[in-house]
Protein backbone atom coordinates (compact mmCIF):
# COMPACT_ATOMS: atom_id res chain seq x y z
CA UNK A 1 0.00 0.00 0.00
CA UNK A 2 2.86 2.42 0.67
CA UNK A 3 3.33 3.78 -2.81
CA UNK A 4 5.24 7.01 -2.26
CA UNK A 5 6.45 8.74 0.87
CA UNK A 6 7.73 12.27 0.41
CA UNK A 7 9.44 13.98 3.33
CA UNK A 8 9.56 17.68 2.55
CA UNK A 9 10.98 18.91 5.82
CA UNK A 10 12.02 17.26 9.07
CA UNK A 11 13.49 19.13 12.03
CA UNK A 12 12.53 20.29 15.54
CA UNK A 13 10.56 23.26 14.18
CA UNK A 14 8.61 21.68 11.32
CA UNK A 15 7.88 18.26 9.96
CA UNK A 16 6.04 17.87 6.68
CA UNK A 17 5.46 14.61 4.86
CA UNK A 18 3.00 13.10 2.39
CA UNK A 19 2.07 9.46 1.93
CA UNK A 20 0.43 8.82 -1.46
CA UNK A 21 -1.08 5.40 -2.12
CA UNK A 22 -3.57 3.52 -4.28
CA UNK A 23 -5.48 0.90 -2.23
CA UNK A 24 -6.36 -1.35 -5.18
CA UNK A 25 -5.96 -4.71 -3.42
CA UNK A 26 -7.83 -4.75 -0.13
CA UNK A 27 -6.04 -7.79 1.33
CA UNK A 28 -2.50 -6.56 0.73
CA UNK A 29 -3.41 -2.96 1.58
CA UNK A 30 -5.05 -4.07 4.83
CA UNK A 31 -1.91 -5.94 5.88
CA UNK A 32 0.22 -2.87 5.33
CA UNK A 33 -1.95 -0.27 7.09
CA UNK A 34 -0.43 -0.93 10.50
CA UNK A 35 3.10 -1.07 9.07
CA UNK A 36 2.57 2.22 7.23
CA UNK A 37 1.02 3.93 10.26
CA UNK A 38 3.79 2.67 12.56
CA UNK A 39 6.38 3.93 10.09
CA UNK A 40 4.79 7.39 9.91
CA UNK A 41 4.57 7.54 13.71
CA UNK A 42 8.21 6.45 14.00
CA UNK A 43 9.27 9.34 11.76
CA UNK A 44 7.42 11.71 14.08
CA UNK A 45 8.73 10.17 17.29
CA UNK A 46 12.28 11.22 16.39
CA UNK A 47 11.10 14.80 16.18
CA UNK A 48 8.16 14.74 18.58
CA UNK A 49 7.72 13.52 22.12
CA UNK A 50 8.42 9.76 22.06
CA UNK A 51 5.34 9.05 24.17
CA UNK A 52 3.12 10.28 21.31
CA UNK A 53 4.26 7.54 18.95
CA UNK A 54 1.36 5.21 19.87
CA UNK A 55 -1.17 8.03 19.65
CA UNK A 56 -0.06 9.03 16.16
CA UNK A 57 0.25 5.41 15.05
CA UNK A 58 -3.34 4.67 16.13
CA UNK A 59 -4.65 7.79 14.45
CA UNK A 60 -2.79 7.08 11.18
CA UNK A 61 -3.94 3.46 11.28
CA UNK A 62 -7.63 4.42 11.68
CA UNK A 63 -7.38 6.83 8.77
CA UNK A 64 -5.61 4.33 6.50
CA UNK A 65 -8.11 1.59 7.42
CA UNK A 66 -10.94 4.00 6.58
CA UNK A 67 -9.49 4.28 3.07
CA UNK A 68 -8.99 0.56 2.60
CA UNK A 69 -12.37 -0.51 3.98
CA UNK A 70 -14.70 2.19 2.70
CA UNK A 71 -12.88 4.05 -0.06
CA UNK A 72 -14.30 4.20 -3.56
CA UNK A 73 -12.42 4.88 -6.83
CA UNK A 74 -9.54 2.75 -5.56
CA UNK A 75 -7.60 3.25 -8.76
CA UNK A 76 -7.23 6.96 -7.88
CA UNK A 77 -4.42 8.25 -5.66
CA UNK A 78 -5.23 8.71 -1.97
CA UNK A 79 -3.10 10.95 0.21
CA UNK A 80 -2.25 11.19 3.91
CA UNK A 81 -0.29 14.33 4.79
CA UNK A 82 1.21 15.51 8.06
CA UNK A 83 2.32 19.03 8.83
CA UNK A 84 3.75 19.88 12.26
CA UNK A 85 4.70 23.39 13.29
CA UNK A 86 5.61 24.90 16.66
CA UNK A 87 1.97 25.52 17.56
CA UNK A 88 -0.03 22.69 16.01
CA UNK A 89 -0.04 19.44 14.12
CA UNK A 90 -2.32 18.90 11.15
CA UNK A 91 -3.17 15.59 9.53
CA UNK A 92 -5.01 15.69 6.20
CA UNK A 93 -6.49 12.65 4.51
CA UNK A 94 -7.79 12.70 0.92
CA UNK A 95 -10.00 9.76 -0.03
CA UNK A 96 -13.08 8.97 -2.11
CA UNK A 97 -16.42 8.07 -0.51
CA UNK A 98 -20.04 7.58 -1.52
CA UNK A 99 -22.29 10.59 -0.82
CA UNK A 100 -24.19 8.59 1.84
CA UNK A 101 -20.90 7.77 3.60
CA UNK A 102 -19.87 11.45 3.65
CA UNK A 103 -23.24 12.37 5.12
CA UNK A 104 -22.83 9.71 7.82
CA UNK A 105 -19.27 10.86 8.54
CA UNK A 106 -20.47 14.46 8.96
CA UNK A 107 -23.09 13.30 11.47
CA UNK A 108 -20.40 11.37 13.37
CA UNK A 109 -18.04 14.35 13.46
CA UNK A 110 -20.80 16.70 14.58
CA UNK A 111 -21.98 14.28 17.30
CA UNK A 112 -18.46 13.67 18.60
CA UNK A 113 -17.92 17.35 19.24
CA UNK A 114 -20.65 17.37 21.88
CA UNK A 115 -19.58 16.84 25.50
CA UNK A 116 -22.19 14.14 26.19
CA UNK A 117 -21.39 12.10 23.07
CA UNK A 118 -20.70 8.82 24.91
CA UNK A 119 -23.65 9.19 27.31
CA UNK A 120 -26.18 9.87 24.56
CA UNK A 121 -24.82 7.49 21.96
CA UNK A 122 -27.16 4.66 21.07
CA UNK A 123 -26.43 1.10 20.05
CA UNK A 124 -27.54 1.77 16.48
CA UNK A 125 -24.72 4.26 16.00
CA UNK A 126 -22.06 1.61 16.61
CA UNK A 127 -23.52 -0.71 13.98
CA UNK A 128 -22.91 1.85 11.24
CA UNK A 129 -20.05 1.69 8.76
CA UNK A 130 -17.84 4.02 10.78
CA UNK A 131 -18.29 2.46 14.23
CA UNK A 132 -14.55 2.02 14.89
CA UNK A 133 -13.83 5.50 13.67
CA UNK A 134 -16.46 6.87 16.08
CA UNK A 135 -14.38 6.14 19.16
CA UNK A 136 -11.22 7.52 17.52
CA UNK A 137 -13.01 10.71 16.51
CA UNK A 138 -14.38 11.07 20.03
CA UNK A 139 -10.93 10.58 21.57
CA UNK A 140 -9.41 13.02 19.13
CA UNK A 141 -11.94 15.78 19.76
CA UNK A 142 -12.46 15.27 23.50
CA UNK A 143 -9.20 13.93 24.93
CA UNK A 144 -6.81 15.84 22.67
CA UNK A 145 -9.06 18.85 22.15
CA UNK A 146 -8.68 18.36 18.42
CA UNK A 147 -10.60 19.99 15.60
CA UNK A 148 -11.96 18.20 12.57
CA UNK A 149 -12.95 19.75 9.24
CA UNK A 150 -14.41 17.86 6.33
CA UNK A 151 -14.54 19.11 2.73
CA UNK A 152 -15.88 17.28 -0.30
CA UNK A 153 -16.43 17.73 -4.01
CA UNK A 154 -17.86 15.49 -6.75
CA UNK A 155 -15.50 12.95 -8.31
CA UNK A 156 -16.52 10.20 -10.76
CA UNK A 157 -19.95 9.62 -9.19
CA UNK A 158 -18.58 9.74 -5.64
CA UNK A 159 -17.11 12.47 -3.47
CA UNK A 160 -13.44 13.37 -3.15
CA UNK A 161 -13.33 13.90 0.58
CA UNK A 162 -10.70 15.70 2.58
CA UNK A 163 -10.60 15.25 6.35
CA UNK A 164 -8.40 17.69 8.27
CA UNK A 165 -7.47 16.93 11.88
CA UNK A 166 -5.77 19.72 13.84
CA UNK A 167 -4.21 19.28 17.28
CA UNK A 168 -2.91 22.18 19.35
CA UNK A 169 0.63 21.35 20.54
CA UNK A 170 -0.14 22.42 24.12
CA UNK A 171 -2.83 19.72 24.35
CA UNK A 172 -0.34 16.98 23.58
Amino acid sequence: MLELLTIQQMNKENTIFNLTFIPTNMVSAWKRTSLSSNFCALILSHIENKSLENTFSTLFNELLELCVKFGENKDSPYNLAFNKSKKESEITLKLYLKPTQVKQLKVLINASSKKNFIENINEKFFTTEFAELGVSVYNFTQLFNGKINLHDKPYKGNLETEIQLTINKETL
